[in-house]
């Protein structure tokens, strides 16, 4: 099976930005496993605060994506920090209304100004 480099991954003092490069359907939840565990990794061992998920690519996203997310959102919580989305499309976010992600996690429409909301305020939900 040939390995998918999906995610673009920028890590800029304790911030990093993921840019999933094309649409994600759960077919590619194998393939995918070891690159997600792989970000995570760069997360923990770099005490990453804050992670920015650039959806600019994504038009949709399914539960794969969901779960992913929610899993770089525990890894950056650890670390007392939180997630922000980015260029979320209309369809994603009635994706994230359904699922409440939206009263949870910081939306912005730019990386930049993600970055700055999380910065100016500690997590919402610090469960």
């Amino acid at each position: 099976m040939k390995r998918r480099n999906v995610l673009d991954i920028d890590l800029l003092d304790d911030a990093i930005f993921v840019t999933p490069k094309q649409n994600i359907g759960s077919l590619m939840d194998l393939e995918l496993r070891d690159e997600w565990a792989a970000l995570n990794k760069v997360v923990d061992d770099n005490q990453v605060r804050y992670a920015i998920v650039d959806l600019a690519h994504l038009n949709y996203f399914g539960s794969s994506v969901l779960d992913w997310m929610i899993s770089l959102w525990k890894h950056v919580k650890l670390q007392n920090g939180g997630l922000a989305l980015c260029n979320v499309s209309p369809v994603g976010m009635e994706i994230l209304q359904t699922s409440n992600l939206d009263s949870r996690w910081t939306i912005a429409g730019t990386r930049a100004e993600a970055l700055a909301k999380l910065r100016e305020n500690e997590p919402a939900d610090s469960e």
